[in-house]
């Protein structure tokens, strides 16, 4: 019976870690989703940041076309031709400067969201297998004193049980000694012991397997509907995210296209001005 007992507590105990590995698994793949919607925020800090840089080129393109304008028509009024040079150059040095510095500091702005976003997973991948790992020895630590208390508990019993045994035995001795009409009683009396103990030590048993029984049946129920609705929800979840990151990729692609298409324009046209304004005072 004992054997039977610690079979039973150690095959709820392995259920019990069963149901950690399904949790466990249930974890990574929220850890999964998290990082698909890290990376779907990634790329649209990306596109904001290409939006802002077109902006900031185009704001800038415009200011200098409109002073490289305005000081090549005065200088080349008061100074000529060497000084419409040297305002040119000077503007395309400034140009060269300012959109230099401008791709610098959206570099390091790009590189630091980077290393946030892998600074957050990274943390959250740590926190999740913390608690997952004190989940799993807590229940661990607790199903061991379980059993030890079972243990020493049936181990109680035995010894109470050999101590009433011993008693019964003294005592039937000595009523043969000096009451053998009381035999009979003794008898009795010990028979309905040894028969309310193994009524007890039986009903103890099919408690403990109806109780596993119980516990078998509703952790295979929950675990499979849980699984089954986990995986239909992840895959549904990971489906939407996956279009939805490669429609924002092509959406991304196709805007630094044109983000590098209008650049490339308006530099020519910017070119172009500047090219007219210092030759036009010469003509």
């Amino acid at each position: 019976m004992l054997l039977l007992l610690l079979l039973l507590l150690l095959l709820k105990l392995l259920l019990l870690l069963l149901l950690l590995l399904v949790l466990l698994l249930l974890q990574l793949l929220l850890l999964l989703l998290l990082l698909l919607l890290l990376l779907l925020l990634l790329l649209l800090l990306l596109q904001l940041l290409l939006l802002l840089l077109l902006l900031l080129l185009l704001l800038l393109l415009l200011l200098l076309l409109t002073a490289a304008a305005a000081v090549a028509v005065v200088v080349g009024e008061e100074g000529g031709e060497g000084a419409v040079t040297e305002v040119a150059v000077a503007i395309v040095v400034v140009v060269v400067v300012v959109v230099v510095v401008v791709i610098v500091v959206v570099v390091v702005v790009v590189v630091v969201v980077v290393v946030v976003v892998v600074v957050v997973v990274v943390v959250v991948v740590v926190v999740e297998v913390v608690v997952v790992v004190a989940v799993v020895v807590v229940v661990v630590v607790v199903a061991e004193v379980v059993i030890v208390v079972v243990v020493v508990e049936l181990g109680l019993v035995v010894v109470v049980v050999l101590v009433l045994v011993l008693v019964v035995v003294v005592v039937v001795v000595v009523i043969l000694v000096l009451v053998p009409i009381l035999v009979v009683v003794v008898v009795l009396v010990v028979v309905v012991v040894v028969v309310v103990v193994v009524v007890l030590v039986r009903v103890l048993v099919i408690v403990v397997v109806v109780e596993v029984v119980v516990v078998v049946v509703v952790i295979v129920v929950v675990g499979v509907v849980v699984v089954v609705v986990v995986v239909v929800v992840v895959v549904v979840v990971v489906v939407v995210v996956v279009v939805v990151i490669v429609v924002q990729v092509v959406a991304a692609a196709a805007n630094t296209a044109a983000t590098a298409i209008s650049v490339v324009v308006i530099i020519v046209v910017v070119v172009i001005v500047v090219c007219y304004v210092i030759s036009e005072p010469c003509l």
